[in-house]
């Protein structure tokens, strides 16, 4: 009997506090006369409704409520994730005046008071608080603060008065759509070493006017910085044995001149120890880079991504030494009435800096890809080359930001990619023994055979996957068809994807008028004549129904060794 009292108590103060919840709300401040107690089962029974309380049994009922009882330290942490998970849109009327941020506090007294004086709670500050910002910035008290401010003219002139007077406790910065760099500026002249994550992205009209940042700005300004992003904002000098993520850009026709030289560039990445991750995209000066510079090392790096114009790119990735597993892309343009274009001496030396890498390791399966596309009437190629290793698990480039990449991959991007430079030079330095996947990618108008280098299939002896995108399809099928007692390129191929490819219309492609499915058809028809087949074939975003692939399903087809698949994304 005692234990069954025992047992309707605590489901009664379960109840109590499920219904002290249950009444709270997003869109609604809950009053004392709807603070009801759970209808008893005598009210029940009578059919009566259940009975106001008054507000001294309500204090004691929720006094005596299991959340009511919670830790301050745990209620305030409950009341963050809230907060997190359902903001209130200071897009309405706010103002200062309310009891508290997140509704749910306004429950008991107890409850409010917690959330009124959990500091953390009203440290992240967002850009459209208007008004509130002031109540905010008051109630964090002494936390760090994390403001992220995307500007206008309202929310600049109410804001960003009370960032600047509390700088010293920044911990995270995130402005974009600045129109003025000066008003950063006046901050980024002050010690910040509460500073960890700074980010500022600038409106158009900004990028016309040179921005200087302190001489050491990583020493002095930030000493704690983990991550850096800016635009437009000049270079970071200095030293820092805490950055780990750096990412600059500029915009590639910005006229604004640069107010530091290569060599200013060199020397402060050297004093970088711990960075994971670089990202620099047209922020390099024009002044020539001594070829004799001594080597930067960055053990740590694992993504990196070095963007600029005619060769500035490729001599900065020269100097790099990085871990084999890094993930790195190097990009470079042609700036009209800037640089010079990229030579093949600097192509080559690059590739071959990148294959001496991979060959260290025990003959590693590469992948090789080669990319042909139009864009406002510039022909762009780009090669890559890397080691295909899957089901890498992501990692942590800086504190809150994860960041997925494929081990010993490598990247090229060149505009106005020569065809004999790829033929000539690169491809007869390319361990094509080792290279297992190829992927094919052309967005040019017909398909032509010209677009597909015969030279590259000849030589990919132990290819055994093939991806073919967009018009690369049907002049790729056409080499991998047999003629006569002619070679067959790719002889140990065992997987071919199609993707982005238009299956069924007829396409001219040399002397032949056919289409992919009949094409694919073809080949392996011819293929399995001489006892080669494939392991599968999948369609990808090919709008393709499943139907019109029967016949290549048919029992029996290919010796019934081919699984033929397909997928609508």
């Amino acid at each position: 009997m005692q234990e069954a009292r025992a047992h309707g108590r605590a489901e009664d103060r379960d109840g109590e506090a499920s219904h002290i919840v249950s009444l709270t709300s997003e869109n609604s401040t809950p009053r004392l006369e709807d603070l009801k107690s759970p209808p008893t089962d005598a009210d029940t029974n009578a059919g009566s409704a259940s009975r106001s309380i008054s507000p001294s049994e309500l204090a004691s009922r929720n006094h005596r409520s299991v959340p009511n009882n919670l830790a301050a330290e745990i209620l305030g942490l409950i009341f963050t994730e809230l907060a997190n998970m359902f903001p209130l849109d200071f897009r309405f009327t706010f103002g200062p005046q309310s009891l508290g941020w997140v509704v749910v506090t306004h429950v008991s007294h107890r409850w409010r008071d917690v959330a009124l004086n959990y500091a953390a709670l009203w440290a992240d500050l967002t850009f459209n608080m208007g008004p509130a910002f002031a109540v905010f910035v008051e109630r964090s008290k002494d936390s760090p603060l994390t403001v992220t401010i995307r500007w206008s003219a309202d929310c600049g002139e109410q804001c960003w008065p009370y960032i600047v007077a509390n700088f010293y406790r920044v911990r995270s910065l995130s402005v974009s759509n600045l129109f003025d760099l000066s008003l950063v500026g006046v901050m980024l002249k002050g010690r910040l070493p509460a500073l960890r994550e700074l980010s500022v992205f600038t409106y158009d009209s900004a990028h016309n006017s040179p921005f200087e940042l302190h001489t050491d700005f990583l020493c002095n300004i930030t000493p704690n910085i983990v991550q850096l992003r800016l635009e437009h904002m000049g270079f970071p000098a200095g030293a820092s044995t805490s950055l780990r993520s750096l990412q600059l850009f500029r915009s590639d026709s910005s006229p604004a001149p640069l107010l530091y030289t290569f060599d200013d560039v060199v020397r402060t990445l050297r004093q970088l120890p711990a960075l994971e991750a670089l990202t620099l995209e047209y922020i390099l000066p024009s002044t020539a880079m001594d070829h004799n510079a001594q080597p930067i090392s960055f053990p740590r790096l694992k993504k990196g991504i070095l963007a600029d114009a005619g060769s500035l790119s490729i001599e900065l990735y020269h100097v790099l030494r990085v871990p084999p597993t890094a993930d790195i892309e190097v990009v470079s343009r042609n700036a009209i009435g800037s640089n010079p274009p990229v030579n093949t001496h600097s192509v080559l030396r690059l590739w071959t800096t990148f294959i001496r890498t991979l060959v260290a390791d025990d003959n590693p399966p590469i992948s090789l890809s080669f990319h042909r596309s139009t864009f406002q009437a510039v022909q762009r190629s780009s090669i890559s080359l890397g080691v295909k290793l899957f089901g890498t698990p992501e990692i942590v480039i800086a504190p809150d930001i994860d960041e997925g990449y494929t081990p010993r991959s490598f990247n090229l991007l060149i505009d106005d990619l020569e065809r004999d430079v790829w033929e000539g030079l690169l491809l007869p330095a390319t361990p094509m023994q080792s290279v297992k996947h190829i992927r094919l990618t052309t967005f040019i108008g017909e398909p032509s055979l010209d677009y597909i280098p015969r030279s590259l299939l000849d030589t990919a002896k132990s290819v055994t996957s093939l991806d073919l995108v967009g018009s690369s399809a049907l002049p790729a099928l056409i080499y991998l068809t047999p003629i006569g007692r002619g070679p067959t390129l790719l002889p140990s191929l065992d997987e071919l994807q199609f993707e982005r490819v238009d299956c069924h219309s007829k396409t001219r492609c040399g002397d032949v008028l056919t289409t992919v499915i009949e094409a694919l058809n073809h080949a392996l028809d011819e293929r399995y004549r001489r006892k080669l087949f494939l392991s599968s074939i999948t369609f990808k975003s090919c709008g393709i129904e499943p139907s019109s692939l029967a016949h290549l399903r048919a029992p029996g087809k290919w010796g019934g060794q081919t699984w033929v698949n397909w997928t609508w994304q």
